[in-house]
Order: C-alpha cells, then sequence, then structure tokens
C-alpha cells in the first residue's frame, strides 16, 4: 500500500478526506483509533478517490461493489478497503455530508466465505444483478 498518499484526487476528494481525518482525530468517540490505522483508511480512500470518477458524495452503492469487485487483492485486504470506505461514509452520513450512505446499500457480502472457485463466477453474477434491465 505504500505510495498510496500519493495518487492524484480530486480537490473535492481532497478536501473529504482531509476533514474526515480532522474530525476523526478530534472525537472523542474515535480518538482510540491508532493515529497509523487512521493514515491507513487515509491512504485507501485516495486509491478509491483516483480510481473513481465521481465526487466523494455522489459514489453510488454501485460504483462501490464495482470497484470492490475488481481489485485484485487477497480476501482481508478487500475487506479493510470496505472497512475504509464505510468509516468515511458512516462519518459522511453522520456529520450530514450524504443522505443516504452508499456502503449500507450496497449487496457487496461483508464476510461471506465463498467455496474455493466459485470467486469469479459470484462476482460476475453480482454485475449481473446490478446491470439495467433490458
Amino acid at each position: 500500500m505504500m505510495g498510496h498518499s500519493r495518487l492524484t484526487v480530486s480537490d473535492q476528494w481532497g478536501a473529504a478526506i482531509s476533514d474526515f481525518a480532522e474530525t476523526m482525530r478530534k472525537d472523542r468517540r474515535t480518538r482510540a483509533l491508532a493515529d497509523s490505522t487512521l493514515d491507513r483508511i487515509c491512504k485507501q480512500l485516495r486509491r478509491f478517490a483516483s480510481e473513481t470518477g465521481s465526487a466523494p458524495y455522489d459514489v453510488t452503492p454501485g460504483q462501490i461493489a464495482d470497484w470492490l469487485d475488481g481489485l485484485n487483492v487477497a480476501r482481508n485486504v478487500e475487506y479493510s478497503y470496505r472497512t475504509a470506505l464505510r468509516t468515511f461514509y458512516r462519518w459522511a452520513y453522520r456529520v450530514g455530508r450524504v443522505l443516504d450512505d452508499p456502503t449500507t446499500l450496497t449487496d457487496h457480502p461483508l464476510a461471506k466465505h465463498e467455496p474455493i472457485g466459485w470467486s469469479e463466477p459470484l462476482k460476475v453474477f453480482r454485475r449481473w444483478l446490478r446491470a439495467p434491465m433490458r
């Protein structure tokens, strides 16, 4: 994950991530988060931001699910990215930046274990489910 802090993100994403980090560092409920954990979350948000074409508060559940499905990483790393996005969008919802948390609307499994060999067919099936009806 080294180098994600150097990823190019829009001014909107940069401001949103900065606001998020500042609030999380000041919020007494989240002070228990280690600085290294918050730094990791911000790096993961920068990666998502650099690869999505939407402003931070216009991201859809489908974009999140598609991005997570497209990651070529180990399952635990994918879970870490999902957790980072959830943390950010729960904050955004709590402070009124979004009306709906797009991470609560995704059908992406949290920690469901799939039988060996089912991962790719299930990704294709999930994309098919989200595709617009013709």
